[in-house]
């Protein structure tokens, strides 16, 4: 859990972090290191001491018949004239030296003599005053070493290492948002990883803008060269209606008229599309949302009943705002489109919610494993594959994907196997008005 909120942390923090832990191990295996080798050097020096002093306790029994004795010393024995029994806490030392930590501290010093035991006792109080001391200014330095230590890593992590990091990351970021494009530049491609990191960012950015580039031009070619047939079409669709046409064929052209109208919308959308990246184009005016779901099933009506298909549209709610013509009935005219090809029986409708719009069909429905590719590009689900009655090229729910993160909207699909439901949500979170140009999302 640490780990991951430590990785979750800029570059920067970690570093810090790396190098403010570093040096407090380090101080701190400083400090235990001290307090080892005082306690060696204690218990060595204090052993050598003693021992020497009780061959000269020894010496001093055997011919003059009592010890020599400095301040806080004190000997002991058992069955050894003039000398004061052994306290009941020494008795059971063993043989050799030892420190007594409990209070009085003490060193001890005890070896066999004369048939009996000989104890030599060394007050250490005024030794532990002295090794406290020695302990508060070892504390004292190691806290100072943590301090100038972590403060020297700081500066030298922001100096070395971070600073070409940064520097980068400027680098990026302008070279990623200038148009037209600027490659990153040559002072950060240096001989270490920081500049190889560079090199590999600089040709990633140059072929993404490439790419770009490409498609923008095609989809600008594309579009330009669509508008001459349109408007063969439009024209030839005006005379057609200055002459004489009965209630059917009339419609028929309605239809042809207005499919024309949106297909050179869309083709200006695109077009704006193509220049105006990363920033979707708007639209002047707009239409509610039971508008455009009627226009579009007027125009699927007639294809649903040659199949034998009930196109039903209703509302269960009042969805808000008024909405890009183009763009929505570009959503809805692909998925029902999708929603008549695919179902062989049944009905196909459009339901309009308080947040947007749903469109259900009794079709064969799409398999939980297919879900989330269905929205992908070329993608089609095995219904489709499996039915040669079904063409198509597995572009339209993609497109449906790209103008909902475009404008803020969501799709979702709900598949059984009694058929799909896909629930478009176009309520977006802002200010009055068109809610399809409130909230641009960068996609």
């Amino acid at each position: 859990m640490w780990r991951e909120k430590l990785w979750a942390k800029s570059l920067s923090t970690r570093v810090m972090i790396s190098a403010i832990f570093l040096v407090v191990v380090l101080a701190l295996c400083y400090s235990f290191a001290i307090w080892r080798s005082v306690h060696f050097v204690e218990a060595y020096l204090m052993s050598e001491s003693m021992a020497v002093d009780f061959q000269h306790i020894k010496e001093d029994l055997e011919s003059e018949g009592a010890p020599r004795l400095d301040e806080g010393e004190s000997v002991y024995g058992s069955g050894i004239a003039g000398l004061a029994p052994i306290p009941e806490r020494f008795k059971g030392l063993a043989e050799g030296y030892e420190e007594l930590g409990d209070s009085p501290a003490v060193y001890v010093y005890k070896e066999k003599y004369n048939g009996g035991e000989l104890v030599y006792v060394r007050d250490q109080e005024n030794f532990e005053h002295q090794e406290n001391l020695l302990w508060l200014q070892t504390a004292a330095f190691g806290v100072l070493v943590i301090l100038l230590g972590g403060a020297l890593g700081l500066w030298l992590s922001r100096r070395l290492i971070l600073k070409p990091v940064h520097r980068l990351a400027q680098e990026v970021q302008a070279s990623a948002r200038s148009s037209p494009y600027k490659p990153i530049s040559e002072s950060v491609m240096t001989s270490d990883e920081i500049g190889e990191l560079a090199r590999i960012c600089n040709n990633a950015l140059g072929r993404l803008y490439s790419s770009l580039e490409r498609e923008k031009s095609f989809t600008r070619d594309v579009s330009h060269e669509l508008r001459t047939p349109l408007t063969v079409i439009a024209t030839s669709a005006e005379l057609l209606a200055l002459t004489p046409l009965d209630d059917k064929q009339r419609r028929q052209l309605e239809k042809i008229t207005h499919s024309a109208d949106m297909m050179r919308d869309l083709v200006s959308f695109f077009l704006q599309l193509a220049r105006q990246s990363p920033d979707a184009p708007q639209e002047a005016g707009g239409d509610t949302v039971a508008s455009l779901l009627r226009r579009c099933a007027s125009v699927w009506r007639e294809p649903a009943a040659r199949k034998g298909l009930e196109l039903r549209v209703k509302a269960t709610g009042l969805c808000p705002g008024s909405y890009s013509p183009v763009l929505l009935v570009t959503v809805v005219n692909n998925l029902v489109r999708n929603a008549v090809e695919y179902t062989d029986r049944g009905s196909v409708e459009l339901e309009e919610t308080s947040s947007g719009f749903l469109v259900r069909d009794t079709g064969p429905g799409i398999a939980p494993g297919e879900r989330d590719a269905v929205f992908q590009d070329r993608r089609r689900g095995s219904a489709a594959q499996g039915n040669p009655d079904v063409q198509g090229c597995g572009l339209g729910l993609s497109i449906v994907k790209k103008i909902c993160s475009r404008t803020g909207w969501t799709v979702e699909l709900r598949s059984s196997g009694a058929g799909s439901v896909f629930e478009v949500n176009l309520v977006v979170q802002s200010a009055p008005g068109r809610l399809d140009s409130q909230q641009r999302r960068q996609p």
